[in-house]
């Protein structure tokens, strides 16, 4: 027999000496391929050590790369195993736990890239798996990547890994079996299909954020191995998807190479060690700017490839590696820095490209949001973004999906509002709003009737949000106003002299309940803690209708300064307008002022401040000395507006 097929390996213990010598001369032929056209010669110095393979399995897994996964990557790359972890790790039981588990249709992209893992290195498999082992693996692995080609679902990640990227490796790593050599071009074409798919893939990748290196890695090593082992390669749109990938992993990255949206669930004992993306961040991106990008080994260096004058000013200012304002603003050309998928139910908002303004990351494809908020290279805000509310003194629940209603962007502002339906006929909007050089935010909800609900239908609605703080934040109460001071210090680094400081002069963020009452003494309706497990806690009450804005100011040089805010008076037709039908803010640091209007009920003009308004949320900086309006953001009622 030329080759032996899956079945008669199988019994293997029952071949002939002359069978058994065949066995050996294929295992013999498939490493010798390996070796002739070896990883580093398909992928350049980011197989050393199989980095190649490593990229994004730490942002997705939110810790260290395993062992398992290093024994393998170095294996899979190099044919070497690694002494540091062959010794603990037993290859072969390895191998039967994947073949008991292999990736199925409803794989995930981590599960996926594993696959394509052991697909790589399955040459320098053949003497070390028994040969039943072997086969049986190979025949898993092929299954898994016919399933995928047959899904009808062209955008799906898990296609373009399994049906695409694990068909290529197996029919460039086993090009002697037919069987392999026959799946090249149909994973061709699934690449491309997943690529022509455009933003409905890119929605399916981003989704949850934890995918984006991963994807953007899968597109690298399909690009490379396009040119290595067939006719095609990407096409300019093509690369311009790719392109696009690598914007939202640029845009999803924290100083040190971490991801964002780091903490999911709970608030966690230690930090994650920069050290854990190493594979991914590479060497610093600008210390050779002329070195040829195929000499990278970081997968953020490697996607600058794509579209270098866009994408490496990005993730250098990403990184910190570099400044993106002022003249360099000028001098480079950078992607938009409001970066946002509704599809995806994920956005970046970003003053700047440059890591020293700070950056908000929104995922609201659960149903708590999770939200990230950085000032500066510091975090304020990690975590999910819990609200809970009762009306006429019952719990109700979310009853649906977010859905975005509103984006808006410019060199003023990025703004989004999106809302769910809640039980009890309820609307929640959320609004999050970002002025750019002013270097404030504001976070807010609306709680709304539906449309048929009875206008005389009064009862009160209770409204609780708790805003995560990250890790190393320590919040402090104003002690004559409700604002809360918040500062990035670890716990255990207040000495003797730091604690006799003001909590202004030691703070990073300021923020503001603008529905409360100013001043600590006296009622107000709404109120802002900060617990001890750091959350910061924004209640509110109001009837029929309920607006909870927290306003926080990102720049330390205007919390010296004389502030307040007032609650504005609406009027319509001469008459006051009470606060369940439209309500307005007055925020005002030293010169600096800001309005915020929302109407709750009804499309009527009404006038603030002498400023007459048909919108459901309007926001503007006031300029006191000239008595008018610098319109930053109107939302006039519809998505289309």
């Amino acid at each position: 027999m030329s080759t032996l097929t899956i079945d008669e390996a199988f019994e293997h213990d029952r071949l002939s000496d002359a069978e058994k010598d065949q066995w050996a001369k294929l295992q013999k032929k498939v490493r010798k391929h390996a070796e002739k056209l070896s990883a580093q010669r398909i992928f350049g110095d980011a197989a050393d050590s199989g980095v190649v393979y490593r990229w994004g399995v730490a942002a997705a897994l939110r810790s260290a790369c395993p062992a398992n996964w290093q024994l393998l990557s170095r294996l899979a790359a190099t044919g070497k195993l690694s002494p540091r972890y062959s010794k603990s790790i037993d290859l072969v039981r390895l191998a039967e736990d994947f073949c008991d588990d292999v990736p199925g249709p409803r794989a995930d992209a981590l599960e996926s890239t594993q696959a394509v893992l052991w697909a790589a290195a399955m040459p320098w498999l053949t003497d070390r798996l028994p040969t039943r082992l072997w086969w049986d693996l190979l025949g898993k692995l092929q299954h898994s990547a016919e399933q995928q080609r047959e899904c009808d679902q062209a955008d799906a990640t898990a296609r373009l890994i399994l049906g695409g990227e694990l068909g290529l490796t197996m029919a460039w790593r086993l090009k002697d079996l037919p069987s392999c050599h026959r799946m090249r071009e149909a994973s061709v074409k699934v690449v491309k299909e997943w690529l022509n798919a455009e933003g409905d893939a890119i929605a399916d990748a981003m989704r949850g954020g934890r995918n984006a290196r991963l994807v953007a890695a899968s597109l690298l090593r399909c690009e490379d191995l396009f040119a290595a082992t067939t006719k095609s390669s990407f096409t300019k749109r093509q690369r311009a998807i790719a392109s696009d990938v690598a914007t939202w992993v640029a845009g999803l990255t924290s100083p040190g190479g971490q991801p964002s949206l780091l903490i999911d669930d709970a608030r966690v004992d230690e930090a994650v060690p920069d050290k854990y993306f190493r594979d991914d961040v590479g060497g610093a991106v600008s210390a050779q700017p002329k070195r040829p990008i195929k000499q990278t080994t970081g997968l953020l260096e490697r996607m600058c490839r794509w579209d270098p004058e866009t994408l490496r000013p990005a993730v250098e200012a990403a990184l910190g590696v570099s400044q993106s304002g002022g003249r360099l603003a000028w001098s480079v050309s950078l992607p938009e820095s409001l970066i946002h998928c509704d599809d995806a139910k994920l956005g970046v908002m970003l003053p700047e490209w440059d890591v020293r303004r700070g950056r908000t990351v929104i995922d609201y494809s659960q149903p708590d949001c999770r939200i990230e908020m950085c000032c500066g290279r510091k975090q304020l805000l990690a975590g999910q973004w819990q609200t809970m509310i009762r009306f006429g003194g019952i719990e109700q629940n979310s009853e649906g999906e977010w859905e975005s209603t509103c984006e808006y962007s410019d060199d003023d502002v990025h703004y989004l509002e999106f809302e769910q339906p809640w039980s009890g006929g309820l609307m929640l909007q959320r609004h999050v709003m970002l002025l750019r050089d002013d270097r404030c935010a504001m976070l807010a909800d609306s709680v709304l009737p539906s449309p048929e609900a009875d206008p005389d239908d009064d009862r009160l609605i209770q409204y609780v949000s708790r805003l995560p703080l990250a890790r190393s934040v320590q919040a402090r109460d104003e002690l004559e106003t409700r604002e809360v001071y918040l500062h990035a210090k670890p716990a255990n680094s207040s000495g003797a002299k730091t604690r006799k400081k003001k909590a202004s002069s030691l703070a990073d963020a300021l923020a503001i309940p603008l529905s409360a009452g100013e001043w600590r003494v006296g009622p107000s309706a709404a109120q802002l803690d900060a617990t001890d497990d750091g959350v910061l806690v924004l209640t509110a009450e109001a009837r029929t209708a309920l607006f909870a804005p927290l306003w926080l100011d990102l720049m330390p040089k205007r919390f010296k300064r004389k502030r307040t805010w007032r609650t504005l008076t609406i009027a319509d037709e001469l008459k006051r307008v009470p606060s369940d039908q439209a309500v307005g803010y007055r925020v005002q640091m030293g010169s600096d002022q800001w309005i915020v209007y929302r109407s709750l009920r009804g499309q009527r003009v009404r006038s603030v401040m002498g400023k007459h308004l048909i919108a459901d949320f309007f926001a503007a900086r006031f300029h006191m000395d000239e008595g008018d309006f610098e319109e930053l953001v109107t939302v006039e009622g519809s998505q289309d507006d």
